[in-house]
């Protein structure tokens, strides 16, 4: 049964959540997730990122900001490409942040769930990169935040989500998270 929070005003408060995502894409990709489920939840999320810096780094933050700020739940999504310190995941387990760690990139995270085989291989990280901007990206030398964003909204709506959530587990976590559904 789901507890209800009753603010001082004798109203109900909604959830509170810090979403931190590795690098600007992690950040977009959960922004999106949050526009298309809607705002109307009973979750109010913070979503930020810090740019690509270290797993172990990204790790330290969130645990600072959240012994600093009331949050009910908080998560981190990053990248699998970069080994995690065992002291970090263990730090992160204890202080019950929930880590989503994307094998081995983001973009490999994307492709499953859009149906493309990943790449396997020693660079099986930049492949992924590689395939995931040839296929959805061909004419692009670079790729940016603002293609990210009509990217998402053009294949990631709310119906493809709840096609693809059922099978691919940390998804449906981030979802359930996000919008408490």
């Amino acid at each position: 049964m789901k507890k209800i929070k009753i603010n001082r005003l004798g109203k109900k408060s909604n959830k509170t959540i810090f979403a931190f995502g590795e690098a600007d894409v992690e950040e977009v990709f959960l922004k999106h997730i949050r526009a298309v489920y809607g705002r109307n939840t009973g979750v109010s999320a913070k979503i930020t990122s810090w740019h690509g810096v270290s797993p172990e780094t990204i790790i330290e933050k969130a645990l600072r900001i959240r012994s600093t700020s009331i949050y009910d739940d908080s998560f981190v999504l990053l990248d699998g490409d970069i080994p995690i310190p065992t002291a970090s995941l263990n730090l992160a387990k204890k202080q019950k942040l929930k880590l989503f760690i994307s094998k081995p990139c983001v973009e490999g995270f994307f492709l499953t769930f859009l149906n493309d085989k990943l790449p396997t291989g020693l660079r099986q990280s930049d492949e992924c990169k590689n395939k995931f901007k040839e296929k959805y990206f061909p004419r692009r030398k670079e790729i940016k935040i603002s293609d990210y964003e009509k990217f998402f909204e053009k294949k990631f709506s709310k119906l493809f989500f709840e096609s693809v959530r059922k099978n691919n587990k940390m998804l449906n976590e981030i979802i359930k998270i996000i919008t408490e559904l």
